[in-house]
């Protein structure tokens, strides 16, 4: 298994290149769409929100905190966004505000870009007026921050245990879940995860 941490965080210069060159192509209207925390806890303000569904790819929790949600000692787990043909991923289109779209997109590359786990990238996503371009954040499977080997039981007991610079890695698991039972096709998703993690959370709260 892959130890996490501590990870090397990407220098100013390199997560304002990765902006730039997502930009290139030219989007008057930027849409992201958010598969986890982003759904709760958005970096940055925006004018629309509607429920969405990306074909071709799955969410897990696969990808090493050992700042935000835990320490290099004991790491949590954060969400990653895999490519899975078979697959389809329900999430939350979020519309940028025009006039604050670059001043939205540096806070959103310095929470989610502050390493390169994630490469950024475009996608097609099905919404109930049709399709639509959005911007997401797909794992990046060689970053040793990827954790995609653990058994259900050992990332429970990550989730359960870690805490970091933000809190609680429960926490953040918690808030994930409830914001997902909104969310069509998600109401078992991570059910027997779930149970795991609440068990070994209440093992911790045992004397």
């Amino acid at each position: 298994m892959r130890r996490a941490g501590p990870f090397a965080p990407l220098t100013a210069q390199i997560r304002r290149q990765s902006l730039d060159a997502v930009l290139e192509g030219g989007h008057d209207e930027i849409r992201v769409f958010a598969y986890g925390s982003l759904i709760w806890d958005a970096a940055y303000r925006n004018i629309a929100r509607t429920n969405a569904m990306l074909p071709g790819y799955r969410r897990s929790f696969c990808v090493w905190t050992a700042h935000a949600r835990g320490t290099p000692e004991l790491p949590g787990l954060g969400l990653g966004l895999h490519r899975d043909a078979g697959a389809q991923c329900s999430g939350v289109l979020i519309r940028l505000m025009a006039k604050a779209q670059r001043d939205a997109l540096v806070a959103l590359w310095e929470r989610e870009m502050w390493t390169g786990v994630y490469d950024p990238g475009w996608v097609t996503v099905n919404t109930a007026d049709g399709r639509t371009t959005a911007l997401t954040f797909i794992v990046n499977t060689k970053h040793p921050q990827f954790a995609d080997d653990l058994a259900l039981a050992e990332a429970a007991r990550h989730i359960a245990l870690a805490e970091g610079k933000f809190g609680p890695c429960r926490d953040y698991f918690y808030a994930t879940e409830t914001a997902l039972r909104d969310l069509p096709g998600t109401t078992d998703e991570f059910a027997t995860l779930g149970r795991l993690v609440r068990q070994a959370d209440r093992l911790r709260r045992c004397p």
